[in-house]
C-alpha cells in the first residue's frame, strides 16, 4: 500500500511538472474545433441554447456532441478566461495519469515498478502532454473512458446484486458518448464484455 501511494505521488508530481513546464496559455490558431467548442459553451452559458453563435442567424445545433460544450458552459459560469478553461484539460490529464497507473496495476500481472514506467510512458508522450493544455475533447474523453473501465472492473469484481457500479457505469458511458461520438462504440464493447462475463 505504501509503494502504491508513493508511486501515485511520483506520477502526480512528474506529470504535473512537465504539463506545467510545457503549458501554452494561448489558443491554438489552427484548430477550428477549439473555437467552435468555446462558442457553443458560451451559447449554453448565456442561456441561448445549443446555437452556433458565430453565424449571423445563430442556427440551432452543431455537428459536435453536446457533452464537452456543456462542461465548458459550467466552467464559464465561474470564468470564461482561456487559461482557466485550459486548466480543466490539465486536471483531466492528471486524473488520466492516475487512472492509467491504477488500471495497469489491476490488468497487468507485473511488478509495480514496471507498471509505474508503463504509466509514465503513456502519460508523458508528446500528444498527451500537448492535450493537457488544449481546449478540446481529448483529455476529458479519455478521463470518462478510463473511469468507465474502472467502473466495469469494480462491477465485475463485486456482488452484482448489491453493486453501486451498475448505476455509475451507464452514467460514465453516456458521458463518454456525449463528449465524443466514438464513445458509442465503447458502450457496445462494454455490453459485449459484460455479456461474456455473465
Amino acid at each position: 500500500m505504501k509503494v502504491l501511494k508513493n508511486n501515485l505521488f511520483y506520477i502526480l508530481m512528474i506529470n504535473a511538472f512537465f504539463a506545467v513546464l510545457l503549458f501554452n496559455p494561448n489558443l491554438q490558431w489552427n484548430s477550428w474545433d477549439t473555437y467552435e467548442y468555446i462558442n457553443l459553451g458560451k451559447s449554453l452559458a448565456s442561456g441561448k441554447g445549443y446555437r452556433q453563435i458565430w453565424h449571423p442567424d445563430e442556427p440551432l445545433g452543431s455537428r459536435l456532441p453536446l457533452g464537452y460544450p456543456f462542461l465548458l458552459s459550467l466552467l464559464m459560469k465561474i470564468s470564461a478566461n482561456v487559461i482557466f478553461l485550459k486548466c480543466f484539460s490539465f486536471v483531466c490529464y492528471i486524473g488520466n495519469a492516475v487512472l492509467v497507473y491504477y488500471l495497469f496495476l489491476k490488468i497487468f500481472n507485473v511488478p509495480e515498478t514496471k507498471v509505474f514506467l508503463l504509466a509514465l510512458i503513456f502519460s508523458l508522450n508528446s500528444f498527451t502532454i500537448h492535450s493537457s493544455h488544449v481546449i478540446s475533447t481529448e483529455t476529458p474523453f479519455l478521463l470518462s473512458l478510463l473511469t468507465s473501465f474502472y467502473f466495469i472492473m469494480e462491477y465485475v469484481n463485486h456482488d452484482r446484486h448489491n453493486n453501486i457500479f451498475i448505476f455509475l457505469l451507464p452514467i460514465s458511458m453516456i458521458c463518454t458518448w456525449q463528449i465524443r461520438s466514438l464513445g458509442l462504440a465503447i458502450i457496445l464493447a462494454v455490453f459485449i464484455y459484460l455479456f461474456i462475463k455473465k
